[in-house]
């Protein structure tokens, strides 16, 4: 990306932050709130490094340079642009989709998008995890939920398509557990109240599965593919679909009842 292409999203950063920081404000930390405010900290966050998709660590979003790659491979493709009227998700499915990392490079072709379309797309998640929320199977989750939310309430752009997996369980969780308890994990970082509620309310049969579905994430999170793509096929090859027909199962017997 060229510098002005940087600086343009890092000034769409900065009229984020403000909005994520407000959404979320009982629960970030003032420490955060404090760093996020000193404009000289905004023209220092964002940066590159070797790795795959985007990451927030030490008050930096780091944008991988694979992933900037391929747009040099993408656009020599013949279909390159030639499909606009792939729309990625309609609006009634921005909250809850099945659409995944695949799914977006295949958007990013048929659209023909740039480099800066990419990292518009994906910087409000990273946003997310810049004013506090954690990682992991539930930290990623709630980011991804919350952010999806802001960004229909706001018309902010954004690819929801990150985490997809995540996204649907903890939007399944909610419903027994509640927003608050979430959040608190999310900015906390630690998932000791929640599972302490998921034990009292679904007993051992929800660790077992939980415990199946992290042994899934930790193969994937370790996946040093140098190819994106090859990384995003892992992605896909996870199966929360035990955790699905559980909460599924839970839920209609509270119905019932």
């Amino acid at each position: 990306m060229k510098i002005n292409e940087i600086m343009y999203v890092e000034h769409e950063m900065r009229k984020m932050i403000p909005i994520f920081m407000e959404e979320c404000k009982n629960y970030v930390y003032p420490k955060k709130i404090f760093f996020l405010k000193e404009k000289e900290n905004l023209s220092r966050i964002i940066d590159f490094d070797n790795g795959l998709g985007a990451w927030c660590i030490n008050n930096k979003i780091f944008f991988a340079i694979q992933n900037m790659k391929m747009f040099e491979k993408f656009s020599r493709m013949p279909e390159f642009g030639q499909n606009p009227t792939n729309r990625l998700v309609e609006i009634e499915e921005f909250i809850d989709n099945d659409k995944d990392y695949l799914d977006y490079m295949q958007y990013i072709i048929d659209n023909g998008l740039s480099e800066v379309d990419y990292s518009l797309d994906v910087l409000p998640h990273e946003v997310m995890h810049l004013i506090g929320s954690g990682d992991g199977i539930i930290g990623e989750g709630i980011t991804e939920l919350r952010t999806r939310q802001i960004c229909k309430k706001h018309g902010i752009r954004c690819a929801p398509i990150m985490h997809t997996k995540e996204t649907k369980f903890i939007k399944m969780l909610e419903s027994f557990v509640g927003t608050d308890l979430l959040d608190l994990t999310a900015f906390s970082r630690d998932n000791t109240l929640l599972f302490k509620k998921c034990e009292e309310l679904f007993g051992s049969e929800f660790f077992e599965i939980y415990e199946d579905m992290e042994e899934q994430y930790r193969e994937y999170a370790m996946d040093y593919s140098i190819d994106p793509i090859e990384h995003y096929k892992k992605y896909r090859e996870m199966d929360f679909s035990k955790m699905y027909d559980f909460l599924k199962s839970k839920k209609e017997q509270l119905i019932e009842i």
